[in-house]
């Protein structure tokens, strides 16, 4: 009898994936938001995709008020502040595996920002947007900072790959390895304290 568990192929967390991306490198291409970033720049276009985890995020212009949410958090983070708002104890919330506050919301006013995905889930997004990208789209990993998860970016075998990404030394690994494989390197420098 085989007691082996059954392989579970590497998955990565990212927070968005979006098809028809024309600002993230040149051509009509699919782009996939890593989370994690070691940067806090207050000028960040993406903080959802800082933390290397699951984020409860609370979109205040769909909330209707009705506190359901309050009510099935098992842990006590979503609070409700002295104007009404609602508020999240990160802290309490990251605690949380099932989220149950999510199925309760009518409103889609909470959403998790970071999901697991795997390589062959990604190909099977990148074929189906493969004819929309013509001669110039392909695909960029974006994020946060997509090469702090670079095992799972190294497993993905892509060839139409552009990577946006801070300008950091402890990345080199990766642009000697697979630089090759990339059609497109942008570096965004940041200039933090």
């Amino acid at each position: 009898m085989d007691t082996r568990l059954p392989h579970r192929p590497p998955a990565g967390l990212i927070f968005d994936l979006q098809g028809h991306s024309i600002h993230d490198g040149p051509g009509s291409r699919t782009t996939v938001f890593f989370s994690g970033c070691p940067l806090s720049c207050a000028w960040c276009s993406n903080p959802e995709g800082i933390p290397g985890r699951p984020v409860l995020l609370h979109r205040q212009s769909r909330c209707a008020g009705c506190g359901r949410c309050l009510a099935r958090c098992p842990h006590g983070a979503i609070t409700r502040a002295e104007d009404g708002a609602i508020t999240i104890d990160r802290r309490r919330c990251a605690r949380c595996s099932g989220h149950p506050c999510l199925e309760a919301c009518l409103h889609e006013a909470l959403l998790l920002s970071g999901r697991r995905v795997t390589v062959p889930e990604l190909l099977r997004r990148f074929e189906r947007d493969r004819p929309y990208w013509g001669r110039n789209g392909g695909v960029t990993l974006s994020g946060g900072e997509p090469l702090r998860q670079r095992r799972f970016v190294q497993r993905h075998g892509e060839p139409y790959f552009g990577v946006d990404r801070q300008f950091g030394r402890r990345h080199v690994h990766f642009q000697k390895t697979h630089a090759s494989r990339c059609r497109d390197i942008p570096v965004e420098l940041q200039v933090t304290d």
